[in-house]
């Protein structure tokens, strides 16, 4: 066997794992976004009222899911 061939055989191995770490990666993102999107709406839903329940919790959610890159999960 050549090196050709143990390169395909390692890419035809490889693929799908790699496509669903990068599967794994999008979903994460997109449900990272739509917590903070959640966030925010419920902000805006609530600004008129500030002692309501929802707005307080909104408020206290800021800092865990608007958190910088710097902190690892």
């Amino acid at each position: 066997m050549t090196i050709s061939d143990w390169a395909l055989i390692s890419v035809t191995l490889l693929a799908p794992i790699l496509a669903v770490q990068a599967q794994k990666w999008i979903e994460r993102y997109y449900a990272t976004r739509d917590r903070q999107l959640k966030i925010f709406k419920l902000l805006m839903a609530t600004r008129a009222t500030c002692l309501s329940y929802d707005h307080v919790q909104a408020l206290n959610l800021i800092e865990l899911e608007f958190r910088g890159k710097s902190i690892k999960k």
